[in-house]
């Protein structure tokens, strides 16, 4: 674990549930997550994914995971903020998201970025400090299975509410080939989405300004 890591929450898993990537499952490839995000999106983007620790369990004890974020201070789930807050920190995640999807179009990093967005209810949705942190990432219902219409459901009713994709990110290179158009021009129509709110608030910034100066 690097740098100043804070303990933010503790979490039973089930095997099933977790998106494979590779040999195994994607919450094992956090530190190669995290460097594949920070080259296509910045270290601010990685942020946005808590640290895991894997506790491999038994025949009797479920495996558990550790969450750890380099944010220090109160978190609190995303869902329990109201007014203003929560529309800034929803804002922030979409914000967010979007830079990470980024990376779905690379072929050293999409799927495993794809493997990753996936999370297993809003409940894991953290704020601290104003900062969106996502946690039990990398599980999904039927997450082994790429072709379930579960795990596309899924995902509409979770990150996909903050994400503007038509499906649920690839997590195999069969998905990652058909999908690569549609992600394409799923982002591109996000971001000019972002432009024209972000010229529409300048321009009524504008007019409130010189209002006030002709007063």
């Amino acid at each position: 674990m690097a740098g100043d890591s804070y303990f933010l929450t503790k979490s039973d898993v089930a095997r099933a549930q977790m998106v494979p990537h590779g040999a195994g499952p994607v919450i094992e490839r956090y530190d190669t997550l995290a460097a594949a995000i920070s080259k296509a999106a910045g270290p601010e983007a990685a942020g946005l994914f808590a640290e895991p620790v894997l506790s491999r369990g038994n025949d009797v004890a479920p495996s558990s995971v550790a969450w750890y974020t380099r944010y220090d201070g109160e978190a609190r789930p995303l869902g329990s903020l109201e007014g203003p807050a929560r529309a800034r920190a929803e804002q922030d995640l979409r914000d967010g998201l979007l830079r990470v999807a980024d990376g779905l179009t690379e072929p050293s990093a999409g799927l495993l970025i794809g493997a990753a967005l996936n999370i297993k209810s809003l409940d894991d949705i953290y704020v601290i400090g104003g900062r969106p942190v996502l946690t039990n990432w990398g599980l999904a219902p039927d997450g082994a299975n790429p072709s379930s219409p579960r795990r596309q459901e899924h995902f509409a009713a979770t990150l996909g509410r903050y994400l503007p994709l038509d499906e649920a990110p690839a997590i195999s290179s069969e998905e990652w080939r058909g999908r690569l158009a549609g992600v394409t021009a799923a982002l591109a129509a996000g971001a000019a989405a972002q432009s024209a709110a972000a010229s529409e608030a300048q321009s009524a910034a504008a007019g409130c300004d010189a209002v006030g100066a002709s007063e």
